[in-house]
Formats: structure tokens, sequence, C-alpha cells
């Protein structure tokens, strides 16, 4: 089964791990089963089972670096694997920049077909960081201030504030990641889809499935027929 393929930009806090996780849940009705991939969540796995130069990358992601991309890319290698039978991929850190572009769709069956930006303003994004709590277990995120009662997630693990959250270190990664060259690479090739990532997040999910449900329909058809 064909794969369609779809990066995710967006600077810290325009929501791409929570519209990830929500189109994984929801799935997609043409196209069947659907993976959310973050580049994050990958690399937090590879330092939790204490690999290679673990240290060095846990103390670069806390303070904001990018992590070296050829690493990252081998580790999302290494899970393509598990996609067999996935109709849509989200990905979110791949690429990180125009000059990993080649770098990520060498990986893939096809490459890229799109580039999903999630445009929001920085006020926007600077209240959801400082209310953003990560599941140390299963990764979800919720986005309300919590109190203490409600710092377990449903899996059993602790929602906590992300190393790379801290004030000063989102500066950093705002610099390092910045999505605007991302956005004008896809643009170019006609394969950027937007969507005002500043609403209500259950309008911003809404909206993402469906730009993607629009941009994806002369491929599933093509998919189906095949």
């Amino acid at each position: 089964m064909a794969t369609i393929w779809v990066t995710l930009l967006g600077g810290p806090g325009a929501g791409k791990t929570t519209v990830g996780q929500a189109l994984e849940s929801a799935g997609h009705q043409a196209l069947g089963p659907v993976r959310y991939l973050s580049g994050s969540r990958l690399l937090d796995e590879y330092i939790s089972e204490r690999k290679k130069d673990w240290k060095d990358l846990k103390e670069r992601k806390d303070e904001g670096h990018a992590a070296d991309q050829a690493l990252t890319h081998e580790i999302l290698n290494e899970h393509l694997g598990s996609l067999s039978g996935c109709g849509l991929v989200l990905l979110d850190g791949f690429p990180k920049s125009v000059g990993d572009v080649s770098r990520t769709e060498k990986l893939l069956s096809g490459g890229l077909n799109f580039a999903l930006l999630l445009d929001c303003p920085a006020a926007v994004r600077a209240q959801r960081i400082a209310n953003r709590r990560v599941c140390s277990g299963c990764g979800g995120v919720t986005g309300a201030p919590l109190p203490a009662s409600d710092l377990e997630c449903a899996c059993g693990g602790q929602f906590e504030r992300r190393k790379d959250d801290e004030p000063g270190v989102v500066g950093l990664r705002e610099q390092t990641s910045p999505p605007q060259q991302l956005a004008e690479h896809f643009s170019q090739s006609k394969r950027l889809l937007t969507v005002a990532a500043g609403q209500p997040v259950e309008i911003v999910v809404a909206e993402s499935a469906a730009a993607i449900e629009r941009a994806t329909a002369p491929l599933s058809r093509k998919i189906r027929d095949s």
C-alpha cells in the first residue's frame, strides 16, 4: 500500500504534537491508519535507552540545540519498517531545514507529498508553551493549567514541563529551526498547506484534517484504484 507523507511545520507551541496525535487517533476515512512521528519524541526514546552519546544529546536537547540530522534521520529510518499498512504518515521535525529536505525524502517512498504549516502568532504560542505539559509515559500533551491532582496521565505517566520549553531555551529553538524557509520551499513546489493555528485547538485540528483531506483526495483515489 502506498503511503502519503506530510511534514508538519510551525514554531514551538504552534500545535504540531496536538494536531499529529489527534489525527493519528482519528485515522483517515479513505487511507486508513495514520501515524504521527515526532523527531523530539524519537530522540527522547533514544536518550532514555542510553544509546551512543545519549548524555551529550540530552544536554544539547535540553538547551534547545537541534540534534545532528544524520543521527535523527538514522533513527527515523529505523522506525519506517513499523509503518507498514499506514496510508498517511505525519512527520514532525523531518526535515528541520531546507538543507535537510533531500535527506528526508531519500528515506521515503515517493518523497514528501505535502507540508502543513500551522501559522500561529508568537503571543499565542508563548501562552501555550507556558501551559504545556507532556506525559513522561505516552508523550501525550495537555495545554490547560493543571492542578496538582491532574499531574498524572491516564496511561500512568506524569505530566511534566519539557526542559526545552523553559523560557530561555525557546528562543534558541526558534532560531535553530525557523519554519519560514521550509514553508517557502514547499510553497514553490505547490506542496504547502496552511492553517491559521491561533484558533481554539479543536478548530485547528478540524481545519488541519480538512486541509489534508482536500489535498490528498486525488492521491487517495489513485491509491484506491491502483
